[in-house]
């Protein structure tokens, strides 16, 4: 008798603190029976969800209550440890895909050398779901992450402004063999909000990132008091410096470094007329 494969195919880390949308995001997963999933929901010391919510007696969820709060890296890595599958990816607490989405990103990456990790181009939405127009890039904006030299992957992905939303790569389905969790955990103690580009620049000097054609993920941007709370302990001159040594540091080579220098008054002017752009 063949023996049946219980193994989950993708492992999904979600980290809840305050999301009034949590129930969709876990919903959202839920509703792709293309892929056999496991759930770590963890709940960061915020509102304990209802025992009776329906997708938490769906065996593919594992929920988890902290007792105090410890912060979205420490929650994101307590999950990837505990995680089984041979992909791993981690979620934010309301940010979500399309409908059948994780099953044409995973497709390509399987029995694919050539890739570590697979995403998509994306949405920008507000809180209300409306599409934000003037964050929108173009559908081939970030087809450098599939280019074959390593090189001009990471320089590529070194001009590309910040505030393309280049960070929501994280939010990638990655081949648990290529996920580094000690990186993950460094790159977030050292450079703070700028880690998950970090770990993204990291990645992708040594391998590719395949990118689905189509906006198959919508990211929220929230009202800007949201961010003024997560921001308050760093000043903007510090979140640049950050910034700027972690690309530094985590350069291969020396002309890599080399150009990270040079070209820091390109990256200073993307940083000043951000604020014109999005107004």
């Amino acid at each position: 008798m063949k023996k049946i494969n219980t193994k989950p195919e993708l492992s999904i880390v979600i980290a809840h603190y305050r999301s009034n949308t949590i129930k969709r995001v876990v919903n959202n997963f839920l509703s792709m029976k293309d892929v056999k999933l496991e759930i770590f929901l963890i709940n960061d010391h915020t509102e304990k969800i209802n025992q009776n919510q329906i997708f938490l007696k769906d065996k593919r969820v594992k929920y988890f209550q902290h007792k105090k709060n410890k912060g979205p890296l420490a929650t994101f890595y307590e999950g990837i440890k505990m995680s089984k599958a041979d992909y791993v990816m981690i979620s934010s607490d309301h940010d979500y895909f399309n409908k059948n989405s994780l099953k044409k990103i995973i497709n390509p990456i399987k029995n694919n050398k050539n890739y570590v990790a697979g995403f998509s181009n994306f949405n920008v939405i507000d809180e209300k779901g409306k599409k934000l127009l003037n964050y929108k890039k173009s559908i081939n904006h970030f087809s450098y992450l599939t280019l074959s030299s390593n090189f001009f992957r990471a320089l590529r992905f070194y001009l590309d402004a910040e505030y393309n939303g280049k960070s929501i790569f994280v939010y990638s389905i990655i081949k648990r063999k290529f996920f580094d969790k000690k990186k993950f955990y460094d790159f977030h103690k050292k450079y703070s909000f700028n880690a998950d580009r970090i770990f993204i620049y990291d990645l992708i000097q040594k391998n590719k990132i395949h990118v689905e054609k189509g906006y198959h993920f919508n990211n929220i941007v929230h009202e800007e008091k949201y961010y003024k709370k997560r921001l308050e302990k760093t000043s903007k001159i510090n979140y640049f410096f950050l910034q700027i040594l972690g690309y530094f540091e985590n350069s291969k080579g020396f002309i890599l470094k080399f150009l990270i220098i040079v070209l820091l008054p390109f990256k200073l002017y993307q940083s000043i007329i951000r604020r014109f752009i999005f107004k």
